[in-house]
């Protein structure tokens, strides 16, 4: 969510920052430092991200984008592609997708193109995790609805 809040202009409020690698130690200690003058949760940059763990799309570490680079820090994001892939898998994947990822999605105002490629990414990526024939159905159906949803959402916006 903050990727999409960031690289999209969107305003959007998330508690934390989801990593998808491993947090060095050092990092780690000063984002405690850093929630505790800032009230925040301790766990406000955290890596672990919901179903991503065994569903990152291939080879998303070549394709990451600069968001910020300091003389300290560096911080990117995972491609469009990548995002959107994550982001349509997420909103069919759990039950409140349609809430929290559907904004998403619709913020970055994807291509009918653009769409089908994370659709077909969202089904092969749930065959590979051998996901049951219900769990596979209620995937289409979820990516059906995604994209009526998008479909009415581009007719009322011309």
């Amino acid at each position: 969510e903050a990727a999409v809040a960031v690289l999209y202009k969107r305003q959007r409020f998330t508690q934390d920052i989801d990593l998808l690698t491993p947090i060095p130690k050092q990092v780690k200690e000063a984002s405690k430092d850093f929630a505790i003058r800032e009230q925040l949760a301790a766990d406000w940059l955290n890596n672990r991200v919901v179903n991503l763990d065994s569903c990152k799309p291939f080879g998303w570490a070549e394709c990451l984008v600069p968001i910020y680079e300091g003389q300290n820090l560096s911080l990117f994001s995972v491609s469009r592609k990548n995002l959107l892939c994550i982001k349509v898998f997420s909103y069919c994947d759990r039950p409140e997708g349609p809430a929290i990822d559907l904004p998403d999605i619709l913020s970055m105002e994807p291509t009918p193109d653009e769409i089908g490629e994370a659709c077909e990414w969202t089904e092969r990526e749930a065959r590979r995790q051998r996901r049951s024939k219900k769990e596979l159905n209620h995937f289409r159906a979820a990516m059906a609805e995604l994209k009526q949803r998008l479909d009415s959402q581009l007719l009322g916006s011309t």
